[in-house]
């Protein structure tokens, strides 16, 4: 999925992890007035998947940054724009898989 979208479903999910937080304390500070008896795990719950959602998110989004920005990516681009749009999205796996292989080998 984030090779299809070249990363900006990372923005949805920083927006997402973010509501957790919101929506997980506000649910937590219900309960614990009496407004509500149930649900305070659920609450608790979706404020722990914000609290690492948010930091995964951001890694994320930084990563995908780098991948762009980087010269193989914009050559890559380039010439894939001149090939056609078919060749622009292999010239983007090629890129990110040539990246991936960098660190490890």
């Amino acid at each position: 999925m984030l090779l299809v979208t070249l990363g900006l479903s990372t923005l949805l999910s920083l927006g997402c992890a973010i509501a957790a937080v919101v929506l997980g304390r506000k649910g937590k500070q219900k309960v614990d007035r009496g407004e509500t008896r149930k649900h305070r795990g659920l609450a608790q719950g979706g404020f722990i998947c914000g609290l690492v959602g948010v930091p995964l998110s951001i890694v994320a989004i930084a990563g995908w940054t780098l991948v762009v920005l980087s010269e193989d990516f914009q050559r890559g681009f380039e010439q894939g724009l001149e090939q056609g749009s078919g060749a622009v999205l292999l010239s983007i796996f090629d890129v990110v898989a040539a990246i991936l292989r960098g660190p490890l080998g």
